[in-house]
């Protein structure tokens, strides 16, 4: 059996036209309008997770006063600039991590159960 009887094998002009279509689409962006760029305002919202490996000391890095009035511990005092733009979120627990040691940042975005098929779940990221 020749392998140009394949039926997957597609048109060359088909594979051209898709590969123009590839090279073509990063250039749209600089299609647009000089203003255009300039009516985005607001600023994109961002989110960071800092993973606190084997050996830390886990409250150190916790605010030590939950609610709108917040205080910061002393390992991040140095964030107190920045307050009126982070959120700090504390009081979350993950019992299925407990005693996995290296197995815990596996499953610290997702609340997945850890087990042998390493099988996760939607991550936050």
């Amino acid at each position: 059996m020749s392998y140009l009887s394949q039926s997957w094998l597609i048109d060359r002009r088909h594979a051209l036209r898709a590969m123009g279509t590839c090279i073509s689409l990063p250039f749209l962006e600089c299609m647009l309008p000089i203003n255009a760029a300039e009516r985005q305002t607001e600023t994109p919202r961002r989110s960071a997770f800092i993973y606190l490996a084997n050996g830390v000391h886990s409250l150190n890095y916790q605010i030590t006063t939950p609610g709108k009035d917040y205080e910061f511990s002393r390992s991040l005092k140095p964030l107190e600039k920045y307050r009126d733009v982070i959120t700090p979120v504390s009081g979350l627990h993950h019992p299925g991590s407990l005693g996995h040691h290296h197995n815990c940042i596996n499953i610290w975005l997702t609340g997945g159960k850890i087990g042998p098929s390493e099988r996760n779940t939607i991550s936050v990221d």
